[in-house]
């Protein structure tokens, strides 16, 4: 996920903005690539994972990145695969 958001300047394209909201995922050419991180870290246990080792690998802006666009979301609406 790290690599993936690196190479193609994810945070960059897709900057934490409040005014605008996560689905803006779904007109992108990455839709298919962040539906999966968001099911990825849907899972409990790699969700876990993630939160207890994400300061070792990615940059304090990056995990804020991934909370705002991918953990907010699915906690959030919990019938969020289903629509």
């Amino acid at each position: 996920m790290i690599s993936f958001s690196r190479l193609f300047s994810l945070e960059e394209q897709f900057p934490i903005d409040r005014k605008k909201t996560s689905s803006d995922f779904f007109y992108s050419e990455y839709a298919g690539w962040i539906t999966n991180f968001r099911m990825f870290l849907k899972n409990d246990i790699v969700r876990n994972v993630w939160e207890q080792t994400a300061k070792f690998y990615a940059t304090h802006s990056f995990i804020e990145w991934v909370k705002f666009h991918i953990t907010d979301v699915i906690d959030n609406d919990p019938y969020f695969f289903r629509k």
